[in-house]
């Protein structure tokens, strides 16, 4: 199978949206607030 870049970049996105959910309990709301941002 050829590389996707479309798939490689969604699944970039999956990662840092589980990213965030896990720092989430140990980060401070701000930061993930401008990481939701961020990522948008």
């Amino acid at each position: 199978m050829r590389p996707d870049t479309r798939g490689s970049k969604k699944g970039d996105q999956l990662i840092a949206f589980f990213l965030v959910i896990f720092l989430s309990e140990h980060l401070d709301e701000q930061f993930i607030f401008l990481m939701g941002v961020f990522s948008v």
